[in-house]
């Protein structure tokens, strides 16, 4: 139980700070559009979602292919 505690406090010292710096990478795509009458580009939207797309299958493909996967062990229940 303890170790599972400090493996979350671990994981929001991480996803916090990288979704904070997400949202300040979109919103610098979209400053790259004038803005319109109604808000932003619908281009810059666009752009930011296919770049995280990008960033998400990049860090998929690394997952997929590092040699420092853990194995996985199969029980063999009846």
């Amino acid at each position: 139980i303890e170790l599972s505690g400090r493996a979350t406090t671990s994981l929001n010292f991480v996803v916090f700070p990288a979704v904070l710096i997400g949202q300040w990478g979109l919103g610098k795509i979209l400053d790259l559009w004038s803005k319109t009458e109604i808000g932003y580009a619908p281009e810059g939207y666009g752009v930011g979602v296919t770049a995280f797309i990008v960033l998400q299958m990049a860090a998929l493909l690394w997952i997929l292919v590092s040699p420092a996967r853990p194995s996985v062990a199969r029980s063999s229940v009846a």
